[in-house]
């Protein structure tokens, strides 16, 4: 701190210095005007002025001197306190460096204590896995013995698969066509469920009086003719033929005595395809053309089954309630009764 004061002085001597010249200067040249006996009145009177002049500016300078002075003798005692601090800071940390350096020193003891039981474990790792080595080498010939093994029964499986898929085709097609048959029964069932109970009369199959037009016409096949070919061919599973002669049926003949009945077997023939939104549009056309054909309710209760079958079981529940209201007592209200029972 006492080299920082000296610095300052030093540069406020530096700052004076120059003011000193001019001054020595006139001191000598009123000297030699005395001493000559040739310094005028006046040119004292100048000289006092200018001396008079420096005074007064070297009365400034101190001043301005002695304020700078206190203000940097100010800053250097706030920053000798600040250095202080920064001492006490530095003292601090070395206590805290020689903690640090204690528990390192702690923690290098604690390692060179615990390196020798890890390098014993270590040894002990290496053997085992030495051991695991020749077990691993005996398991991979195991298990190249079990891949032959493995490869000759996958062989020998592919050929049961063949016959397993062959026989399982043979099968699927089987159940299929026992399907149909078991759907065509259902819907014939269903659709003969009326005449049965008398209420009205049955239109399969052909009359005498048919039989008596097929031997006087020869020409042209009568809507008889045509139903009962259509017909017949739907009894025997050939649904697509059918289908297509109860089509033709309705175009040649679109308001017989047999037309509702060729509509509703073209849309059972879809019931059978499982192709149930095309059947519900054709028992549509059912209800739609022929509402007061005996084939109404079956078609009716059929339309509701389409829907059950489609995952609308709110649908198939109204249509199943309007059964039983628009056709009290028939077999299909007995049967819409019974499917209402199961959803609820």
């Amino acid at each position: 701190m006492c080299e920082d004061r000296i610095l300052v002085i030093n540069a406020y001597k530096s700052l004076l210095f120059p003011l000193w010249r001019p001054i020595l200067f006139l001191v000598s040249v009123s000297l030699v005007f005395f001493l000559n006996g040739c310094a005028s009145k006046k040119d004292v009177v100048g000289i006092q002025y200018d001396l008079n002049s420096l005074n007064a500016q070297i009365s400034g300078l101190r001043k301005d001197i002695k304020r700078d002075t206190e203000q940097s003798l100010n800053l250097l005692k706030k920053n000798e306190e600040k250095i202080r601090e920064i001492e006490d800071r530095i003292t601090g940390f070395k206590g805290n460096i020689k903690e640090i350096e204690d528990i390192i020193t702690g923690l290098e003891g604690n390692i060179k204590e615990s390196i020798s039981p890890v390098r014993k474990n270590q040894a002990d790792a290496s053997a085992r896995l030495d051991n695991l080595q020749v077990q691993i080498r005996s398991l991979g010939g195991k298990i190249e013995e079990y891949g032959y093994l493995l490869a000759k029964q996958n062989r020998e499986n592919t050929s049961l698969k063949k016959e397993y898929e062959s026989e399982t085709k043979t099968i699927e097609a089987k159940l299929s066509g026992l399907e149909k048959r078991l759907l065509f029964l259902e819907g014939f069932l269903v659709s003969e469920s009326a005449s049965s109970t008398g209420e009205t009369p049955s239109k399969e199959g052909t009359s005498e009086q048919s039989e008596e037009k097929e031997a006087t016409e020869t020409k042209r096949p009568t809507s008889e003719e045509l139903y009962q070919k259509a017909y017949d061919d739907f009894k025997k599973g050939d649904i697509n033929t059918a289908r297509t002669g109860f089509r033709k049926y309705l175009r040649v003949f679109p308001n017989d005595n047999y037309s509702d009945n060729a509509q509703y077997w073209i849309a059972e023939s879809f019931f059978i395809e499982k192709k149930y939104r095309e059947a519900i549009l054709e028992f549509e056309e059912v209800l739609r053309k022929y509402p007061k054909g005996n084939k109404a309710p079956s078609a009716l209760l059929k339309q509701g089954l389409a829907f059950y079958m489609l995952g609308d079981k709110n649908s198939a529940m109204l249509l199943f309630q309007k059964v039983i209201k628009d056709h009290p007592g028939s077999n299909e209200a007995k049967i819409a009764k019974k499917e209402l029972e199961k959803l609820n």
